[in-house]
């Protein structure tokens, strides 16, 4: 394994060098200064047969560095038309570590080769030998080995591989005895990638098809003559590689950042692999994990660079499936959601050499509800409970965490099931709250949600109270506030800043539905309709901003009187009023939303939509409503523009 390299041998290996950078587009001035090859391996370079043993791979470097394996029950086999049509050499570890359960090749290099090194990989890694082991493990357990140097204890070893467990795990570097390799992190996915490593020193980097792993420490060891370079498993053996490799490239020397562009480039345009190597690919827009709206226009924008040359496509998909394309900057195309769910949102680039490049996905969260700012969504459908049952809890399906409770059992409402269009309900009893008996209600205790904020209530109102108040169709001529038979949708704290939405009676034949701010002479929104309407379920809506202040009921506006205060909801009790001597709501509530913010049109009128489709009601919703005829949960209409793809 001695030796020095000869004149002839020196020749031919420069030869070797012209040849590659003449295939890259290199100046050849600009690869010998920068990097020199060291050995080339490409299992297109073997004339084999599908699943023949490989006792020799044949080095391209001109160094004729050729990896051999003289044992047969240890050679790896050649399998055709694995990648990209071309032919890889596959490594069986039997996994654990058990000398005998590999396969492995071995270079003898005639002289030293220090540091730096950069090694280009085109490899898949199986994963089943690191999967007993966790990223705390040390580097000899339960790890797939691609190449190594040394046996374990040698100071002079340089090994990669991966290590630890599941189906992402840390891909490591390292050089000298004992732990695990310095930087390494979790994360590499198994399957086809571009390993690009550099050994040198405190400079050391790891690429995974052309994106930084990591960047560390390793030491400055590098490939002796008084050993070997094994691939497929530690130098003692063990730590068998599960995997296929297509090509392996060492060089020594750093590479510029032309020569990483031009080799990755090369790499990912043979073997069919998505890579960032001097191109890259980014979505800009919408943000990670974005709330968007079904049949709403969103705009989905990349940014797209390539160093050496120039864009000419980037497409753009969701869940892997085409939306649009875009060839010139701003890379742009306009998608509108037409169902509920979330997705994966993806873009792709082609440079004018043909190189192609994937973006990392976002995920956008597509909802029949406006979910930004959405700060309280009590539904009753989410309660887990049989027929009849107290509810003390009421969950928060917001993510806010403000649940609505009742730790008395005599005051807690009941779950009622199968109450509309086969939903379930949460029932209130409207008992007044006087001579020792109990109503029903639920309080958040802690809701600090200043103006403007919308609230939306799917309830229906029963009509009549217990003897202690007076019932609906019996009060006559109560002024247009708060009255004690009011059935309260909900009450907030507060003498000055008191915020409430409820249905008050008012004369012979009508009720108000009002919201309010204030205490005693606060100001009032309110809307007159006859009594006999007012048990029907409907989509109370309440947006209060101050001056801008409105109701609506089921997507229609109604008349208003005034404007209302500028109060913040700051405590929430549902079903009843603050105080004790008043009737509360005698009726039942579906499903209560409350946004930090005053909905615009189009987020108003999905929520309505959604709503009274989802509790059957919408005939319910006028004429000229966006959602009358179409169920938005459903993507029944498309609606804004999809641009045309090739």
């Amino acid at each position: 394994m001695g030796g020095v390299m000869n004149h002839e041998t020196d020749r031919t290996h420069r030869c070797g060098v012209l040849v590659l950078a003449i295939l890259l587009g290199l100046s050849t001035l600009s690869m010998q200064a920068a990097m020199q090859a060291e050995l080339l391996l490409s299992a297109d370079s073997l004339a084999l047969g599908d699943g023949a043993a490989v006792s020799s791979w044949t080095d391209s470097s001109g160094f004729g560095r050729n990896a051999n394996q003289g044992s047969g029950s240890e050679q790896p086999t050649f399998k055709a038309g694995i990648l990209n049509g071309l032919p890889v050499i596959h490594f069986t570890g039997a996994g654990g570590n058990e000398p005998t359960a590999k396969n492995d090749l071995i270079v003898d290099f005639a002289s030293d080769v220090s540091q730096p090194l950069t090694f280009f990989i085109v490899a898949r890694i199986d994963g089943n030998n690191a999967l007993g082991a966790t990223p705390g493990d040390t580097w000899g357990k339960n790890t797939d080995v691609i190449f190594d140097t040394a046996i374990h204890s040698d100071p002079n070893r340089i090994t990669a591989g991966l290590y630890g467990g599941g189906a992402l795990s840390p891909f490591g570097i390292y050089a000298g005895p004992g732990s695990l390799p310095t930087g390494t992190v979790a994360g590499v996915a198994l399957g086809w990638q571009i390993y690009e490593l550099h050994f040198n020193g405190a400079s050391s980097t790891v690429y995974t098809n052309g994106a930084t792993y990591f960047t560390g420490t390793v030491d400055t060891h590098g490939i002796y003559a008084a050993n070997d370079l094994r691939i497929g498993a530690s130098e003692d053996g063990t730590q068998p590689f599960n995997g296929d490799i297509a090509e392996f490239r060492v060089y020594s020397g750093t590479p510029t950042s032309a020569e990483r562009t031009a080799i990755g480039k090369a790499l990912s345009s043979k073997y069919g692999m998505t890579s960032s190597y001097g191109l890259t690919v980014s979505i800009t827009s919408p943000a990670d994990n974005s709330k968007l709206l079904v049949g709403t226009v969103t705009n989905i924008t990349a940014s797209a660079i390539d160093t050496d040359g120039t864009i000419t496509n980037v497409a753009f998909y969701k869940d892997g499936v085409l939306i649009g394309q875009a060839s010139t900057a701003p890379y742009s195309v306009a998608w509108t959601p037409s169902a509920a769910g979330t997705n994966i949102l993806t873009a792709r680039a082609w440079d004018n050499q043909g190189v192609e490049t994937l973006s990392a996905g976002i995920n956008v969260v597509v909802s029949v509800l406006p979910l930004n700012n959405l700060a309280l969504w009590l539904k009753a459908d989410a309660i887990v409970g049989s027929n009849g049952d107290s509810i003390s809890t009421w969950a928060d399906s917001s993510g806010s965490g403000n649940n609505a409770l009742q730790g008395t059992p005599a005051n807690q409402p009941i779950f009622v099931t199968n109450a509309l269009n086969g939903l379930p309900v949460v029932r209130f009893n409207g008992i007044r709250q006087t001579n020792g008996t109990t109503q029903s209600y639920l309080d958040i205790a802690s809701l600090p949600i200043p103006q403007p904020f919308t609230v939306l209530i799917v309830a229906k109102i029963n009509g009549n109270h217990d003897s202690g108040g007076a019932d609906l169709n019996s009060l006559d001529a109560l002024p247009p506030l708060w009255a004690g038979a009011s059935d309260v949708l909900f009450d907030s704290t507060g003498a000055v800043n008191r915020i409430v939405m409820a249905i008050n009676p008012t004369g012979t034949d009508e009720n108000h539905f009002m919201i309010y701010d204030g205490n005693g002479g606060g100001t009032v929104l309110d809307a007159p309709e006859a009594r006999s309407v007012w048990t029907n379920w409907n989509v109370w809506e309440g947006f209060y901003n101050g001056a801008s202040s409105a109701i609506f009921k089921d997507g229609s506006p109604q008349t208003v009187s005034g404007s209302i205060a500028n109060g913040s909801l700051s405590y929430m009790r549902i079903g009843t009023y603050m105080g004790p001597d008043y009737n509360g709501l005698n009726g039942d509530i579906a499903e209560i939303l409350v946004y930090s913010k005053a909905l615009d049109l189009t987020e108003r009128q999905l929520a309505e939509g959604a709503l009274a489709w989802k509790y059957g009601m919408q005939g319910s919703l006028p004429a000229g409503h966006p959602w009358k005829s179409f169920n938005p949960s459903t993507g029944g209409v498309t609606r804004g523009t999809i641009l045309s793809v090739r």
